[in-house]
């Protein structure tokens, strides 16, 4: 496994519905690649984008078990960090607030990004390995559609995670250098060297 996103998707979902607490779990909230129907108003959509490996290369870490089978007792594992783009974004119509400053979509995202300092949000992202880095600005999207005002909001959040692949690989447990005679002829010939390698 590389990047365990269901986790991050999980521990995201937990943060977006633990604090806006008047919103369906069921209902309300969605992830925006699922490609589902769009939710009754007022609901949260959700997208994580842009995922980068920071620095030149991952660092590569090796284990040692024994008691693996022959062939796989060296574990190389790859680890980096990588970091991606959180959207969260509220949707909210006329009849469901809009209207009210206090309930309408930019309310919704600015709470939102209020408890990204909360320690029961920073709890919750680190049992899933994740780390806020950056928090956007909350911009807001409303618009008129058909003669109604729907309040929109949005805001990016970079987040960090850990990548972690690990190859199985065996080890050599011996090596022999043998010196073997090839009469030279010249004064630019050397002696062979005949080099064996056992192991697994």
């Amino acid at each position: 496994m590389s990047v365990d996103w269901e986790a991050i998707d999980g521990a995201v979902f937990d943060w977006v519905t633990a604090k806006l607490t008047h919103l369906d779990p069921e209902t309300q909230f969605q992830w925006k690649d699922q490609n589902l129907p769009q939710p009754s108003y007022p609901f949260v959509s959700m997208k994580r984008d842009s995922v980068v490996r920071l620095g030149s290369s991952d660092e590569v870490r090796t284990t040692t078990d024994l008691s693996k089978p022959a062939g796989e007792e060296i574990g190389l594992e790859t680890v980096g960090p990588r970091e991606f783009t959180l959207t969260v974004e509220a949707r909210v119509d006329e009849e469901t607030g809009s209207r009210d400053p206090n309930c309408d979509a930019m309310a919704l995202i600015t709470r939102l990004q209020s408890s990204l300092s909360q320690l029961s949000t920073k709890e919750i992202f680190c049992l899933a390995g994740l780390v806020v880095v950056e928090e956007l600005a909350v911009v807001d999207l409303s618009e008129e559609v058909n003669g109604e005002r729907i309040s929109m909001a949005a805001m990016d959040i970079r987040m960090r995670a850990t990548s972690s692949v690990t190859e199985r690989t065996g080890y050599i447990n011996a090596a022999r250098v043998r010196s073997v005679p090839c009469n030279p002829s010249g004064p630019g010939d050397v002696e062979g060297v005949d080099f064996t390698v056992s192991g697994n």
